[in-house]
């Protein structure tokens, strides 16, 4: 055992290639706070806001947005109800998904004392590991009685997409898969985020499945895929001798920044093909206004030093960024083109 100035400290264990923790900081500011109801209230939203990682809440919102602004354009119908019932359902299924993976990154050794996670909630001792284990499961069980009635609506297929939704979110860090350990996280979180979410939001509101929804939500996985790879660059060099995998490990410094790269440029040469093969107005090359941002993303990587994870969580922030300029611009250019094309 080993104390630091007489507080408890977590204490490390290897079990089979894995790092466990016993036990998280205590979090001393609890007698602090009882006297102050108030700041006490505020201290605990705060938590769960660092829980739930509010700030890539629109990673979620936007593809389902963008499949209504998708439809809109090809003259669909829309049911509105509908579309705020699948916006409800997969809000809380991100939630669920992001209570688990920060329960499991904790209990599979991810975070420490001297290197914590992106919210820090379980080492620092503010919230209990059961009870972020208990708000992920009520989080997704809330999600599933939210999405009763578009099953009962559409059909059994709808509840296939649901239960693949969810398997994914799960699984992405539970047992025995545990996607992100294996250098799977970059592929899931965009395929999950891309095509499914806009093709499963699409048929709840039409009770019918779109192609063309596949192409069209090519950029936006791959935005994804940018966001999850600048995080895994953030902790390569902390998990190199450990049985975790990640495609930053995988392909080493140089290769992840030629990926990050690419991953940032390619959507906006996949919209380019998409107005020459009409399946995007014209008016959609206003996404090229975020070409700044790329620009001040790829320069934070290409700044970077192997070995190093400075700048990465700066550069983890930017690529949302990037996610929802690209977003907001691709519906505007689509909304610019229909009232263009109604006078």
């Amino acid at each position: 055992m080993l104390r630091i100035k007489g507080l408890a400290m977590a204490i490390q264990t290897e079990k089979r290639g894995r790092i466990h923790l016993i036990k998280p900081q205590k979090n001393t500011r609890s007698d602090h706070s009882a006297r102050y109801p108030d700041k006490l209230i505020i201290a605990k939203v705060k938590t769960w806001s660092k829980a739930l990682r509010i700030e890539l809440l629109s990673v979620i919102v936007t593809p389902v947005a963008l499949s209504a602004v998708f439809l809109y354009y090809r003259e669909i119908d829309i049911n509105p109800v509908i579309l705020i019932l699948v916006m409800a359902c997969a809000v809380l299924n991100y939630a669920g998904t992001m209570m688990i993976n920060e329960y499991n990154d904790f209990k599979n050794g991810l975070n420490r004392l001297d290197r914590l996670s992106v919210t820090g909630v379980l080492v620092k001792g503010l919230l209990p590991p059961s009870t972020l284990l208990k708000a992920g499961i009520l989080f997704y069980l809330a999600g599933g009685i939210l999405a009763f009635p578009l099953v009962i609506i559409r059909g059994f297929m709808l509840a296939g997409f649901a239960l693949v939704a969810f398997l994914g979110g799960y699984f992405y860090t539970a047992e025995p898969l545990g996607f992100k350990y294996m250098a799977l996280g970059d592929v899931v979180a965009s395929v999950f985020l891309g095509p499914l979410m806009m093709m499963g939001t699409a048929y709840a509101m039409t009770g019918e499945f779109y192609l063309f929804l596949i192409p069209a939500s090519l950029p936006f996985a791959l935005l994804i895929a940018a966001i999850v790879h600048a995080n895994n660059m953030q902790y390569r060099c902390l998990f190199m001798h450990s049985w975790i995998k990640s495609i930053p490990m995988l392909l080493g410094h140089s290769g992840s920044v030629y990926l990050y790269m690419a991953e940032t440029v390619l959507p906006f040469i996949i919209v380019l093909v998409l107005i020459m093969t009409h399946m995007f107005p014209a008016t959609t090359l206003i996404v090229v206004f975020c070409c700044p941002s790329v620009f001040k993303a790829i320069r934070v990587i290409r700044s970077s030093k192997a070995g190093h994870s400075e700048g990465f969580e700066r550069l983890v922030e930017m690529s949302g960024s990037i996610y929802v300029q690209f977003g907001i611009l691709l519906a505007a250019g689509i909304f610019i083109d229909r009232v263009i094309s109604g006078f």
